[in-house]
C-alpha cells in the first residue's frame, strides 16, 4: 500500500507540471483591427528591450486554407494557424517555427493525406503558391496547420499569447497571495497602444499545487498524533520529552509546509467576505475564460491542462487513502 501512495503521488506531481505549463499562458484577444505580421514584429523587438520582458506570439487563423503536395498531387483543406513570436505558446512542440521562416507544423491526419505518412518532416507543402517546409507534426483533433506570418497574409494576427514570469514569494512564513497573471497583461498591452479581453488560467495551477499538499499534511497530522498517544503511555520522564519534542518540531514543520506551499489566487480574495455577488461575478469570469478559449486554437491545449488537472487530482485522492489505509494498518500493527 505504500507503493502505491507513493507511486500515485510522484503521477500527480507529474500531472502538475503540465498544468502550470498551460496555465502560466495568458491569452488576449485583441479589440479593433487586427495586425499584420510587420506591425507585430516591431512590437515583438521593442518588447525585448524592456526589463519586464515577457516571451509572447501574435497569431490568427485561416480558415479553410487548401494545402497541396505536387509529389503526390494530393490537396487538403485546413485551418491555418499563422504567427509572430514564440508560437510555442500556441501550440506545444512548434518552437521551431521561431528560426523557420518557410517552416510549418501538420497535424498527422492531414501529413498521412498528402504524403501517406505521418512522419512527414522535411517534405514540401504548397499554399497560396508559396512552399513551406514540414517541421514535424502533432495530434490535433482538427486539421491543422502552423506556420509563421508573411506578407500575403495581411493583417490577420488578432490574439496575443503571453507567458508571465513566475513570482517568488518574499517571506516563506506567511500564505502566498498569488497574483492574477491579466496585471502583467495589461501592462504589455498599455505599453503598446493595445487593447482587448483577457482570459488566464491562474486558478488550476494554484489548485493542482495546493491539492499536493494535502497527503504531506495529512502524514504530519497521523506521526503527530502517534507521539501524542506515546508521550501519554510512556512511563519515563525521558521518554515524555522526546516525544513532545518531536511533536513540537512536527508542529512546526506541518505549518512551515503550509506557510511556504499554499497558495492563494489574488481574485479569489474579495474585499467583504459577505459580498456574495463577488463569488458569482468571480465564476461567470472563469467560465467565459473557459468558453473563449476552448473556441479558438488553444482549446486543445487548455483540454490538455483540464486532464493534466483531472489526472493530478485523481491521483492526488487514491495516494491520500492508501495513506490512510497504510497509517490504519500501521497502528494497529504496534497495537
Amino acid at each position: 500500500m505504500f507503493f502505491i501512495m507513493a507511486g500515485c503521488y510522484f503521477l500527480a506531481v507529474f500531472c502538475l507540471g503540465g498544468v502550470e505549463k498551460a496555465s502560466g499562458i495568458v491569452t488576449v484577444m485583441l479589440e479593433g483591427e487586427p495586425l499584420a505580421g510587420k506591425a507585430a514584429q516591431e512590437i515583438l523587438v521593442r518588447e525585448e528591450e524592456q526589463e519586464d520582458f515577457v516571451q509572447s506570439c501574435f497569431w490568427g487563423e485561416l480558415p479553410g486554407m487548401e494545402l497541396k503536395c505536387r509529389e503526390t498531387g494530393k490537396s487538403s483543406r485546413v485551418l491555418t494557424i499563422v504567427t509572430k513570436g514564440n508560437p510555442e505558446l500556441v501550440m506545444s512542440g512548434t518552437v521551431a517555427l521561431s528560426w523557420q521562416e518557410d517552416g510549418c507544423f501538420l497535424d498527422t491526419q492531414t501529413a498521412a493525406d498528402l504524403f501517406g505518412t505521418q512522419q512527414a518532416a522535411g517534405q514540401q507543402v504548397w499554399c497560396q503558391e508559396k512552399s513551406y517546409t514540414v517541421c514535424g507534426t502533432f495530434e490535433s483533433l482538427r486539421r491543422v496547420m502552423v506556420r509563421q506570418a508573411v506578407s500575403q497574409d495581411g493583417a490577420c494576427l488578432d490574439t496575443i499569447s503571453l507567458r508571465v514570469p513566475k513570482e517568488e514569494a518574499a517571506d516563506a512564513w506567511s500564505l502566498q497571495v498569488i497574483k492574477s497573471s491579466a496585471g502583467s497583461a495589461e501592462q504589455f498591452l498599455m505599453r503598446n497602444a493595445l487593447s482587448g479581453e483577457t482570459a488566464e488560467f491562474t486558478l488550476p495551477g494554484v489548485v493542482a499545487r495546493d491539492l499536493l499538499l494535502i497527503l504531506p499534511l495529512f502524514l504530519a497530522v497521523s506521526i503527530l498524533c502517534f507521539f501524542l498517544k506515546a508521550g501519554k503511555n510512556a512511563s519515563a520522564a525521558w521518554e515524555k520529552c522526546v516525544c513532545f519534542a518531536a511533536t513540537f518540531f512536527i508542529i512546526l514543520a506541518a505549518l512551515w509546509l503550509a506557510a511556504r506551499y499554499l497558495r492563494i489566487p489574488q481574485d479569489m480574495v474579495p474585499s467583504k467576505w459577505s459580498d456574495f455577488s463577488f463569488w458569482s461575478d468571480w465564476w461567470n469570469r472563469q467560465r467565459q475564460n473557459l468558453l473563449r478559449i476552448l473556441g479558438s486554437a488553444q482549446g486543445e491545449m487548455q483540454l490538455m491542462l483540464l486532464w493534466n488537472l483531472l489526472v493530478s487530482f485523481m491521483a492526488n485522492l487514491i495516494a491520500l487513502f492508501s495513506g490512510i489505509f497504510f497509517v490504519k494498518n500501521f497502528k494497529e500493527i504496534n497495537i
